[in-house]
């Protein structure tokens, strides 16, 4: 395995952020050792991702910049020297990192943006859901008071209704009482007639009966010496 050296510089404002810097850097896999200078953490191990490890730091403390990196493959031995194969290795580490970084902030960036949206999204869904309530709520409150009103015009048409078949039954009540005095009346003209021809006949008959009385001795009677029509006898 190829042994590592890497240092990262850190927001480290305190204590506490360099113990959580600390115990996140000797969690990572690959990781021998680490050390503490000012703000900056020195990690020494074999086979350790230098881009998942600057975003573990990035998201722990809120920040993290990678001031070099350095691997036994790097020295060269013909007579350039380790420092400069050292820089050379750094620079380019720096720029890998530098361009995934940029890539990683885009993608952050663009999760962001998208969650933005989403966000958005949901406000809107819930304002018009907010909307779709206070219209269905107004359609009901309206088809309760159209309802109602219905119902006390039905109510009305109804009472109306009731009133009429009232006078209807006064009114033919009031005509069986009108026929019923009218048989009465009826009743009572044929009971007079019939009083007053009985009246009339009896008269008669005592008239006939005084004439017989006075005249049959003459040998004339009440039928022989009278126009009036022969009487039933009572």
């Amino acid at each position: 395995m190829v042994k590592q050296k890497i240092v990262l510089k850190l927001p480290l404002d305190g204590e506490r952020n360099r113990r959580k810097a600390f115990k996140a850097a000797v969690g990572m896999a690959g990781v021998t050792s680490a050390t503490m200078e000012g703000d900056k953490i020195i990690i020494v191990g074999d086979g350790i991702d230098t881009i998942a490890l600057t975003r573990m730091l990035r998201r722990s403390l809120g920040g993290a910049e990678l001031v070099s990196m350095s691997s036994g493959d790097d020295k060269r031995k013909d007579g350039y020297g380790t420092q400069d194969f050292e820089l050379a290795a750094e620079s380019k580490t720096r720029d890998l990192l530098t361009a995934m970084s940029a890539e990683a902030d885009a993608k952050i960036a663009k999760g962001k943006k998208v969650r933005r949206a989403a966000k958005l999204a949901r406000t809107k869904a819930c304002d018009n859901k907010k909307v779709a309530r206070a219209k269905a709520l107004e359609a009901v409150g309206t088809a309760e008071r159209r309802a109602h009103e219905a119902a006390k015009i039905t109510k009305a048409k109804a009472q109306e209704a009731e009133e009429a078949s009232k006078v209807a039954t006064a009114m033919a009540e009031q005509a069986a009482m009108t026929r019923e005095v009218a048989n009465v009346l009826v009743r009572l003209k044929a009971k007079e007639t019939e009083w007053t021809q009985c009246e009339a006949e009896l008269f008669v008959t005592e008239f006939r009966c005084m004439w017989n009385m006075l005249f049959s001795h003459l040998g004339a009677t009440f039928h022989e010496t009278s126009k009036l029509v022969p009487l039933h006898s009572f």
